[in-house]
């Protein structure tokens, strides 16, 4: 049986923690029509991670087309109105 520390306790709970805010950020920008995501060709998500908690991931240099890259900037921009509203 494999036991962990404290520490590696709360990284878990905060990952946990990150998942479920990611689920319900998305589900509350979706559904309001303020943010007009629904308005999209594609539906878009994101995930939000607390890179303290997180493994490093590899960069990687990837150019996206145009239209994603708008799909892309709709949602950061919903994205950051919700976290100034909210706090």
């Amino acid at each position: 049986m494999c036991r962990f520390g404290e520490s590696q306790l709360h990284y878990c709970e905060v990952m946990l923690k990150d998942v479920y805010d990611s689920k319900r950020i998305n589900a509350h920008l979706h559904s309001d029509s303020n943010f007009k995501l629904d308005q999209q060709q594609f539906p878009s998500t994101a995930m939000i991670l607390s890179a303290q908690f997180w493994p490093p991931f590899k960069e990687e240099t990837l150019e996206l087309p145009s239209v994603v890259k708008e799909h892309l900037q709709i949602y950061t921009k919903a994205f950051e109105t919700l976290k100034v509203i909210s706090l």
